[in-house]
């Protein structure tokens, strides 16, 4: 709430005059729930290992942005640049359009069948590690890239490491059916980059220390090669996205439900955050100015 304080400035007829001056507290609103939520971000893995004290914290800051951004809603086109994820209510690898896209689709055969798979999917991939997951957005695309290290077994000295990258078209809602700052996502395709399996094997020449085998170049030639119509295997989901805040440093989205026109009112609700709900919390790249020229092949 703004905060004001009231100057009596004369009298007529015994009323006093009153000008209400406000102090512009929302800005100051604004800067102490960004530093919470990079706090946070910084110190939970980007929410994954927050306690419940923690998570309500974090939840209460995204919904105060959500408040303050509400009024200046733009679609992703109009935010061009390189952003990185900072803070997540669900896995992280749930920022890729692919992971929205099959959400929805689960969701679609069985209400909250996306959280109870994709929570087990990522379980199952627990000897793995999510890295950096950014987006890259044009006027007119959305490039995704997950950085993942994945064990091959447990207890097994060896890794795949890899960054999935998946590509949608964008483009902006009806706001007339959907409401302001609502994006199209359209998955088009998936595909792996930067493949390396290494594996430590004894080194009988170093006295029987381990040395690191690297399959890099192999892999390479041979993933990197294969472009999966990852939009054409989902059905052609088409994924909702709208944007809650975005200032020069941050851009807080949350996905909508597939049936957006009938619970559009739910999803901009300023309670506190309901179980599943799907807000993402990105930090602008260090030295991106709005372009997207940062290390991303094939923008």
């Amino acid at each position: 709430m703004a905060a004001t304080t009231a100057a009596s400035v004369g009298r007529a007829g015994g009323t006093a005059l009153v000008i209400l001056l406000t102090l512009g507290a929302p800005a100051r609103g604004a800067a102490s729930a960004k530093a919470t939520l990079i706090r946070l971000a910084a110190v939970t893995n980007r929410g994954q290992s927050a306690t419940p004290t923690e998570t309500a914290e974090a939840q209460r800051c995204l919904t105060d942005l959500q408040s303050l951004g509400s009024a200046a809603a733009r679609d992703l086109s109009l935010v061009p640049g390189v952003w990185e994820l900072a803070f997540a209510e669900v896995e992280p690898f749930r920022a890729s359009p692919f992971f929205m896209a099959l959400g929805q689709a689960l969701d679609r055969f069985r209400l909250g069948a996306a959280d109870r798979n994709l929570a087990a999917h990522r379980l199952a991939t627990s000897v793995g590690t999510i890295g950096r997951t950014r987006w890259f957005l044009t006027e007119d695309e959305l490039a995704s890239e997950v950085e993942l290290r994945v064990g091959v077994l447990p207890g097994v000295p060896a890794e795949l490491r890899g960054t999935v990258r998946t590509i949608a078209d964008l483009s902006p809602s009806d706001a007339a059916a959907d409401g302001e700052g609502v994006s199209v996502l359209s998955v088009r395709s998936t595909r792996i980059l930067g493949s390396e399996l290494s594996a430590a094997l004894p080194d009988i020449a170093n006295g029987g220390q381990t040395g690191t085998l690297s399959l890099a170049d192999p892999l390479m030639r041979v993933i990197e090669q294969m472009e999966v119509p990852s939009g054409l295997l989902l059905g052609g989901e088409r994924v909702k996205l709208k944007t809650l805040f975005v200032d020069s440093e941050l851009l807080l989205v949350s996905v909508l439900p597939a049936d957006t026109a009938d619970r559009l009112a739910e999803t901009e609700s300023l309670a506190a955050a309901a179980p599943g709900q799907q807000r993402f919390l990105f930090l602008r790249a260090a030295g991106d100015q709005g372009g997207v020229e940062q290390d991303h092949p094939g923008v």
